[in-house]
């Protein structure tokens, strides 16, 4: 009888320390959610006041003046290396804009033979 009641009440323990681990776990992740928001917002909050930092730093200690003169190859390659890629984007966006507008159908095509402009001459 005495074995029956220690494996009862070790039971119980166990479930009720189970039950509690659960309840605890979705207390967290419910808390979780709840934060989840507002931590993006002072994550962008904090890269905004950072990129300020880093552009007053820039101006303040002429931090650019002082690379392009100290190492003016390095500074070179860099700022060509800058350009190319900015004239990348560009082509690729044109190149984006372009497929979208291959991909739209023409309203002469959907027209087909209907079309009033098609067959017609221009007066002389």
């Amino acid at each position: 009888g005495s074995i029956l009641t220690i494996v009862y009440i070790l039971v119980i323990v166990l479930v009720t320390v189970n039950l509690f681990y659960a309840i605890m776990i979705r207390a967290l992740a419910d808390m979780m959610a709840d934060e989840d928001p507002r931590q993006a917002n002072q994550w962008q909050q904090t890269l905004g006041r950072l990129n300020d930092l880093w552009s007053t730093m820039l101006v303040q200690f002429r931090l650019e003046h002082r690379f392009r003169t100290c190492f003016p190859g390095l500074y070179s390659r860099v700022m060509s290396r800058r350009r190319r890629k900015a004239e990348k984007d560009v082509e690729r966006d044109e190149e984006v804009k372009r497929r979208f507008r291959r991909r739209k159908p023409d309203a002469s095509v959907a027209l087909g033979p209907g079309n009033p402009s098609l067959g017609r001459r221009p007066k002389p």
